[in-house]
């Protein structure tokens, strides 16, 4: 994956991820010792306006399938078009890079795939001040602040349920621990029960490596959950930004899809909402995902009900 130029870097941030006044929040927060304020900022706005989804999976021709590649991460990163977990983490540890961090991508395993090949979930590591961070902005329910692997166990709110990420010593790999019920708001039967989501270590892969572990999930329709259901997230602008994008993070709304079950919730709770098709869920995801091509969201849907 490439840096950026200085003068794509500075596009990409002030028109696609609508931070006019980066360069100078960047500044103070690195005069005052608090660059992780800064990311948190970055990965807040890249959830509001970089969706994740798989509405691109979905509507590749059979025949044109293939696996993730480093220039897809650039093409749809820098149009901020979104994407799955590797374009979205791979895009946005190259900003990263680009902004003068230390930071790369590392392998997990996505336990939807039971067992779970290494390589189905790719997640960003940062290095910041003598500590280690996950940068997570490629999930369908992403925890919106960097993640203190320094500091563990950490538990975060997203989706409407707590998530707690712990390390196992026995693995030497780190957890990410869904606790409460399903993030369309169904409780687990049992209070203190916990289903592991994902785990993932923090040594650095390269792209090519996720190509060669993703290619089930972006080609086999038999076996690929991205190719059998519809998976979307995003953060919705908060009217709590200001010019100089400094997001508080308190009233925040997030939108997220899983199969044919919608939910919009904030801190203080949720709405979800389950449809009888696919194509009934046209409206909704048109407007609350508003960059997405309406042509390619109706073939997406249609190919979905026709399964």
């Amino acid at each position: 994956m490439k840096n950026l130029t200085e003068l794509e870097l500075d596009n990409y941030i002030r028109h696609i991820l609508v931070f006019p006044g980066w360069k100078e929040e960047h500044k103070k927060c690195r005069d005052n010792h608090n660059e992780i304020k800064f990311v948190t900022q970055l990965i807040q706005r890249f959830q509001e306006h970089c969706y994740f989804h798989n509405i691109g999976l979905l509507t590749t021709p059979p025949e044109e399938r293939r696996s993730v590649r480093a220039a897809d991460c650039v093409t749809l990163g820098m149009s901020g078009a979104g994407g799955v977990c590797v374009h979205l983490n791979a895009w946005f540890v190259s900003v990263l890079k680009s902004l003068g961090f230390q930071a790369h991508i590392s392998a997990g395993n996505y336990f939807a795939y039971i067992p779970s090949p290494e390589g189905t979930h790719c997640i960003g590591i940062l290095q910041l001040q003598g500590k280690v961070y996950g940068v997570d902005v490629g999930c369908s329910n992403p925890i919106d602040e960097p993640i203190p692997l320094h500091q563990l166990p950490y538990t975060r709110r997203a989706g409407g349920v707590r998530y707690e990420y712990r390390y196992n010593a026995d693995g030497d790999w780190y957890e990410r621990w869904q606790l409460d019920g399903t993030i369309l708001g169904e409780k687990f039967e049992d209070e203190n029960e916990a289903q592991l989501r994902y785990r993932f270590t923090t040594r650095p892969k390269p792209i090519s490596y996720f190509e060669e572990n993703l290619v089930t999930i972006f080609t086999d329709a038999e076996n690929s959950k991205f190719l059998r259901n519809l998976l979307l997230f995003r953060a919705l602008p908060s009217p709590l930004d200001s010019e100089e994008g400094d997001i508080s993070g308190k009233g925040r709304k997030f939108v997220v899809i899983f199969t044919k079950s919608v939910a919009v919730y904030d801190a203080e709770g949720k709405n979800a909402k389950k449809f009888e098709s696919y194509r009934e869920m046209e409206s909704f995801i048109i407007k609350y995902f508003p960059k997405l091509d309406s042509t390619l969201v109706t073939k997406a849907l249609t190919y979905l009900d026709s399964l």
